[in-house]
């Protein structure tokens, strides 16, 4: 590996710690089984011990940095990102082990191995603490099939997302006319903008709570989270007051499913259409019906599930949008593209608000969206999976690798993004323009109701056990940037503008992975009105 792989974080505690650890992986000189795939069990130069790996890879996580981890190992033995490889780490249950899981980053095999290995994978570890048996991270079959079945219906596009859209429409119009207005005085941390207005959406058009609510939890439940996915390296009393209120946040979304005198007052789109009355909240109604008999208790997986919604359903759109609006700035002249053609969109309304119907019209956000969703992916980390039979995956030089049941699997959406095998020699840059296949952009129409996956492609992973709310994570990005962009024209400032011209390179990357791709150091931006009149209310 190259002289730049050096965490900041000494070694010797980090290898004294996990020497300590029972370890359920090969021992360090057996070079069959899953050996055979390369990893620094072939580097023992550097890597003498097990020990000396596995706290390597854990100090770059700490930084931010597993996925670099990995995507130098992969550059060490194959020149590119897609290759399958083995990496020891430590899983973090209540006592913590160290085992070897297998990255599966060739296209083929990682999309076969995420479609029929759908168990979650025990490195979900403590993360499990809050999302518990919920949608996303149960390991129980029948639970996740039980739920998802149930939680779906409020992620319909037309029955349900275009119901709430005039909710994120108005809402998206205060962020920008109001919130953005008072903050362009000076220079504007545009990732935590995006943050708040995610889950104030989130809130407000999901789950049906007003703006009083939302802003009223929005910083402390996002700073809870935090504090959560900090894990081991968390304050303890912290941590606990992080789980309890994250609790209880669920518990009240619950609860105003009803109101004082026990009546219904959110809706999904079946009970709106046998009662007549609108979509409300129609995420936290099917919440409310979302009681999974198969597991040891049934509330706990509800409560987890809405825990779930509340953590998955906003930092990853916000990043999206941040890392959209991070090309805007370094490309000003892809920035006009893209505000000439939410001009013209605007333009054509005659005066109505954005409808649902509208967002195909986007053709070139959508471009925009993509590139950034490939490069500076939401969840870098994609997903990680337990085999549920044996497998076999590619090794070096087109020697089939066996992987028993109940193997630790990583599928990196990252290493698939960046590989130059897959998207050419351009792969680490931004170009929208690029030769899209047809099902990742859902087959030219520019905007629908599906996971716009491929076998190099997945930003929400790939199906079946794919994100939930990716339809309405599609919705609400193109509201808020249409919006933004029509109305100002951003620019860096200090400290991104002296990082930005460098930020795709391995060597000065400006993503900083914990679970969703945060931009390190935020993301500083000036924003100047475009147009007379523009952000007024």
């Amino acid at each position: 590996m190259a002289s730049d792989t050096k965490p900041t974080t000494d070694l010797s505690k980090s290898v004294a710690f996990v020497e300590r650890l029972p370890d359920n992986g090969l021992p360090w000189n057996d070079d069959g089984g899953i050996h055979k795939l390369p990893g620094p069990h072939m580097l023992k130069d550097k890597y003498p011990t097990k020990a000396h790996a596995v706290a390597d890879f854990q100090n770059y996580a700490k930084d931010g940095h597993n996925i670099i981890f990995a995507e130098k190992i992969a550059l060490h033995f194959a020149n590119d990102t897609a290759i399958n490889m083995v990496i020891p780490t430590v899983i973090f249950q209540r006592r913590p082990f160290v085992d070897d899981v297998v990255v599966v980053a060739d296209a083929r095999d990682a999309e076969r191995v995420a479609k029929l290995h759908v168990k979650k994978s025990l490195i979900y570890g403590d993360i499990s603490t809050f999302l518990g048996d919920g949608v996303l991270s149960t390991r129980n079959l029948e639970s996740w099939q039980e739920q998802r079945t149930n939680l779906v219906e409020g992620f319909l596009p037309l029955a349900s997302l275009a119901n709430v859209m005039p909710i994120s429409v108005q809402r998206a119009n205060y962020a920008v006319d109001k919130r953005l207005r008072d903050m362009i005085s000076k220079p504007v941390d545009i990732c935590e903008f995006y943050l708040f207005e995610a889950m104030t959406q989130l809130h407000m058009a999901l789950l049906g709570e007003t703006t009083e609510f939302s802003e009223q939890h929005n910083v402390k439940l996002r700073q809870s989270f935090s504090t959560m996915l900090n894990g081991l390296s968390a304050d303890v009393e912290a941590w606990k007051n992080s789980r309890n209120f994250i609790r209880n946040f669920s518990k009240q979304i619950l609860e105003h499913v009803r109101d004082e005198k026990g009546d219904t007052v959110r809706s999904g789109p079946y009970r709106a259409q046998m009662t007549g009355c609108p979509v409300v909240g129609p995420v936290a109604a099917k919440l409310a019906e979302n009681v999974p008999q198969c597991v040891s208790d049934p509330l706990a997986a509800q409560r987890d599930s809405a825990s779930t919604i509340s953590f998955a359903g906003f930092d990853t759109t916000a990043l999206n949008m941040t890392w959209v609006t991070f090309e805007m700035c370094r490309r000003p002249e892809l920035q006009r593209r893209l505000q000439a053609e939410i001009d013209s969109v605007y333009d054509s309304l005659n005066g109505r608000e954005l409808q649902y119907s509208d967002l195909p019209r986007f053709e070139f956000l959508t471009k925009v969206i993509n590139e950034t969703l490939r490069l500076w992916t939401s969840v870098p980390n994609g997903t990680f999976r337990e085999t549920q039979f044996e497998e076999w995956i590619e090794g070096l030089d087109g020697e089939k690798v066996k992987l028993s049941p109940g193997t630790q699997v990583w599928i990196p959406s990252f290493l698939l993004h960046r590989s130059e095998k897959l998207w050419g020699k351009d792969a680490l840059e931004f170009n929208p323009d690029r030769k899209w296949l047809p099902e990742e952009t859902w087959f030219g129409k520019s905007f629908g109701g599906f996971n716009p996956s491929s076998y190099r492609f997945a930003p929400f992973t790939f199906p079946p056990r794919g994100c939930i709310g990716m339809n309405f994570a599609q919705m609400e990005s193109r509201v808020i940037i249409s919006k933004l962009f029509r109305e100002y024209t951003l620019e860096f400032a200090e400290p991104t503008k002296s990082k930005a011209m460098q930020a795709h390179t391995r060597e000065n990357f400006l993503g900083y992975n914990r679970g969703t791709m945060m931009p390190a150091g935020g993301m500083w931006v000036v924003a100047k009105p475009r147009r007379a009149g523009a952000s007024k209310i």
